[in-house]
């Protein structure tokens, strides 16, 4: 009763509050990061998978690295110089940066291209070609069980969390632990 008295009294209920911004957003002012434009700024398109899980045979980014006004093309062997084991995860460090000698899903980021202007960037990436030796592929996790396609080579715990530290690393399996 204290609390609804109290609501009452303030006049906070059903009360509207203006946003800061809105203003700028209705009369267009409003600046987005979208639109922001700096000195040097380099723009990145990403080339991704076309099948749902196969190694990666050979990737071409030279007709990309051509095309003026790009500044590179990164792929995951770029990424090994700087960080030799490229993943990621919060309970396993199953996501790579880009993929890893194989793609696991059909849109899994494979290059990157950089570039001084967004188009110059989507016009390279266009070029890049990649080469796929095809898997089998997993649809579900009811699937993915007893599937013999197996989706990551070796499932490495991140040991983010303090109650997963005890998991080991598991290989030739789909499954990240079991229970007991």
């Amino acid at each position: 009763m204290k609390r609804a008295t109290q609501a009452a009294e303030t006049n906070q209920v059903g009360r509207s509050v203006p946003r800061l911004e809105s203003w700028l957003k209705v009369t267009g002012r409003a600046e987005y990061v979208h639109n922001l434009r700096l000195p040097g700024m380099l723009y990145g398109k990403i080339f991704r998978s076309s099948v749902a899980h196969g190694r990666i045979k050979h990737i071409d980014t030279s007709a990309a690295r051509a095309v003026a006004g790009v500044h590179s093309v990164i792929t995951a062997e770029d990424v090994k110089r700087i960080l030799p084991e490229p993943f990621y995860g919060p309970a396993f460090h199953d996501q790579p940066v880009l993929a890893v000698d194989k793609v696991r899903y059909v849109g899994e980021p494979v290059a990157v291209v950089l570039a001084s202007d967004p188009h110059v960037a989507e016009e390279a990436v266009h070029l890049i070609t990649a080469e796929y030796d095809e898997m089998p592929a997993v649809y579900d996790e009811v699937e993915a069980m007893t599937s013999k396609a197996i989706v990551h080579d070796e499932l490495k715990p991140a040991g983010t969390f303090p109650d997963l530290k005890h998991l080991k690393g598991k290989k030739n399996t789909n499954i990240a632990s079991t229970s007991g």
